[in-house]
């Protein structure tokens, strides 16, 4: 009974701060959606300005490590102590593989990236969202099984096993050992988007999710828009007028305690 009795707790909302991290984002921030086109809207909401008639990977700092026989990926919790020069240094060191490619790697947020590959480059004739695997499925699967496949996937599979070759001897990683802090020494890509799908979305409003402080972000950027998409690192949260009761229910919830007494 006491467990039920907490279930309905009018306080409930006013701790969500408290309660897991993943568990918190998903009561805070509406609808995930990962079938959008997600390196678009990483693009918009965290401000990168986007060359012309460009496709767009997300591309995300991972940590891979054997398990038996086999190599499996994590994705840090957060920014796992990886200071904004951290993060600086290792863009800076993974830019050139992709550069010899006619790629160009962008700062997007903390350990987000995005790739802009030109629309005249061999790979986007075949290349789709399907092409690659979603990171939160990804997550703990065998690195062989959630790499990109088929003929176009050989050369997204080549730049990651380059990519990883950089990040294994670069210093801020070899700094990081010392520390005993988890080493990022691979990249994960994800969410093809079109030039057409960014065009779409320019009309949109897009913000980068503050995790932090998710719902008081989400309070006052509904107030002038109509439809809300906050990206983070786990997807596109999207939140529409009609949720914002969700809001009153939750300053509700910020009053004295109810007390509840059981006989």
């Amino acid at each position: 009974m006491p467990h039920a009795a907490t279930l309905y707790h009018p306080n409930l909302f006013a701790q969500l701060p408290t309660l897991p991290e993943a568990l918190r984002q998903r009561l805070a921030c509406g609808n995930l959606s990962t079938e959008l086109p997600m390196a678009a809207i990483r693009a918009l909401a965290a401000g990168v300005i986007l060359p012309p008639e460009h496709y767009l990977l997300a591309v995300d700092l991972i940590h891979l490590y054997p398990d038996l026989n086999r190599v499996r990926l994590v994705f840090p919790d957060g920014m796992d102590g990886v200071h904004a020069d951290e993060a600086q240094r290792l863009l800076d060191c993974c830019r050139p593989v992709f550069a010899a490619q006619s790629m160009q790697l962008l700062f997007a947020q903390g350990r987000h990236w995005l790739l802009s590959v030109p629309a005249s480059h061999a790979v986007t004739d075949a290349t789709t969202a399907t092409s690659f695997t979603d990171p939160q499925r990804a997550q703990g699967m065998p690195l062989d099984e959630a790499m990109p496949k088929g003929e176009v996937g050989r050369l997204w599979r080549q730049l990651i096993s380059e990519i990883q070759i950089e990040l294994h001897h670069a210093e801020v990683n070899q700094q990081r050992i010392q520390k005993g802090h988890m080493t990022l020494n691979g990249v994960w890509l994800w969410g093809w988007s079109t030039p057409a799908e960014c065009m779409s979305l320019q009309d949109q409003h897009l913000s980068w999710m503050n995790e932090a402080h998710a719902l008081e972000q989400i309070e006052a950027e509904m107030r002038d828009a109509e439809v809300l998409r906050l990206c983070s690192d786990a997807g596109s949260w999207v939140w529409q007028k009609k949720d914002v009761w969700k809001f009153w229910r939750r300053r509700q919830a910020k009053r004295a305690p109810f007390v509840m007494e059981i006989e």
